[in-house]
Order: C-alpha cells, then structure tokens, then sequence
C-alpha cells in the first residue's frame, strides 16, 4: 500500500508529494507530484478535478450540472440546467432549462429560460429572454 502519516496515504513515500488523504479543511484530496487532481469538498459535496469542477448542482439544485471553474455560480434556485466550460452560465441565479457548453457561454444570463448556447462567449451578453 504505501506509508500512512497525518490521515493520508503516501503511494511514492519518499517525496510525499503523491498522496491521496485530508487537507486542512477535511477536504478529501488526490495529489500526484504535488498538484491537486481531486477534491472533495467535506462542507458542500462538490467534486473538483485539477482545473475543472463538477458540483452536485449549481446552487444545490440538483437537476442542474456544472463542469468548469465557476460554472453555474451564482444560481440560487434556477433548475435543469446544463453548464459546460470556464465560467459558463456562471451569473445565473433563476433562469431554468439553459444549456451553455463554451467558456463564457451565457455569462451574463440572469433570469433566461430555454435557451441553448453552444462555443466560446455564446450569448454572453444575454440577460433575460425566454427561447
């Protein structure tokens, strides 16, 4: 297996960089050569690979889902909605049933409702507006 110090366990035990265990926040981590490839958030759930993560649902609503840094970020009770890239839809807080797959895509989008944005800055300055 490997040798087990402080709640984690070393695969390459002579340089301790590669280990899968706690962070400081209780957080479950997988660090390989000294980066961070997974986290796993003890307080919220939320699952983080490297740069992009994967969150139970932005806003705790559990029909959407949200891959990327910031995704879906501020949604608060927006639901079904699919959010793909760095940032995407990451103003919504209300808008339902969006898809925006691209970095920035939809990233102005408060309130919208059925609308789909596919590419890099998609729609990014769409506020409000149904279909």
């Amino acid at each position: 297996m490997g040798l087990r110090q402080h709640g984690r366990i070393f695969f390459a035990h002579s340089n301790k960089r590669t280990y899968w265990g706690l962070d400081a926040n209780n957080d479950v981590e997988l660090v390989v050569q000294g980066t961070t490839i997974l986290t796993v958030s003890d307080t919220t759930g939320e699952v983080s690979f490297a740069e992009a993560a994967l969150f139970p649902g932005g806003g705790a609503v559990a029909t959407n889902v949200a891959v990327g840094d910031g995704s879906l970020d501020a949604n608060t009770t927006g639901a079904d909605n699919v959010a793909v890239g760095n940032a995407a839809l990451d103003a919504n807080t209300t808008g339902s049933n969006n898809v925006a797959v691209g970095s920035g895509a939809m990233g102005a989008s408060v309130s919208t409702v059925n609308n789909v944005a596919v590419g890099k800055g998609a729609l990014a300055v769409l506020t409000t507006g149904t279909d």
